[in-house]
């Protein structure tokens, strides 16, 4: 900078200044937008572009703000690989964990055990964290369709326990038009190829707090 500075209309550099004086490695994060392909061309197949919708984007970087205005820094920082999912079966389902935690894992989450519920049945379907409000458990109860998130000592912090009773038609159950393997029906390929969900997730969001050293994009 050593001729100009060109400062967008409106923006306070002072308050600006008064931020960064609050900064500090575990305060910062990179996010990056969430694409339809990383590796696109250009319409005159002249350039490698990467493709995203704008609507998409606009909507996440909304969400993005919101979040860091409410203070929300944990679940800015949040990625699913952060939690172990064990998972058991407490039904006569062959199969039904097994799928389940297929489920999860291509969700991002680090796979934890698979087997039979070996404890006390449950009434209906739950994940089981140390805490009821565990960012992790939330994450993967939101994933299975909205399942109770049920406080449990017994779980160790970073780890969550998802009990699959009798009641559960969630992701990976062979209801809904997909099989306990999780594998979309024909009958619905179709319809799902423009559906949202065939979009790859964003990347996840990096601290500098850090102690690994990231590659930032």
């Amino acid at each position: 900078m050593q001729r100009s500075v060109v400062l967008s209309s409106g923006w306070d550099i002072m308050d600006f200044v008064r931020q960064l004086q609050k900064l500090a490695g575990g305060n910062v994060a990179f996010a990056t937008i969430p694409v339809l392909d990383g590796a696109g061309w250009s319409d005159d197949g002249m350039q490698s572009v990467v493709r995203v919708d704008p609507r998409q984007v606009q909507d996440w970087v909304v969400g993005l703000l919101h979040e860091q205005d409410q203070g929300k820094t944990d679940e800015l920082a949040y990625t699913p690989a952060k939690t172990t999912a064990n998972v058991v079966n407490d039904t006569d389902i062959n199969g039904l964990a097994a799928a389940v935690s297929k489920v999860l894992s291509s969700k991002g989450f680090t796979t934890g055990s698979v087997g039979n519920n070996d404890g006390d049945h449950v009434p209906g379907s739950q994940v089981r964290a140390a805490k009821a409000d565990d960012l992790g458990a939330q994450q993967v109860a939101k994933e299975l369709g909205g399942l109770p998130v049920v406080a449990d000592a017994s779980i160790a912090p970073g780890s969550v326990r998802v009990v699959l009773a009798n009641d559960y038609s969630g992701p990976g159950s062979g209801l809904g038009g997909s099989d306990p393997n999780g594998v979309v029906s024909p009958a619905r390929a179709f319809n799902l190829g423009s559906a949202d969900d065939t979009t790859p997730p964003p990347s996840p969001i990096l601290t500098a707090g850090s102690d690994a050293p990231e590659c930032i994009n």
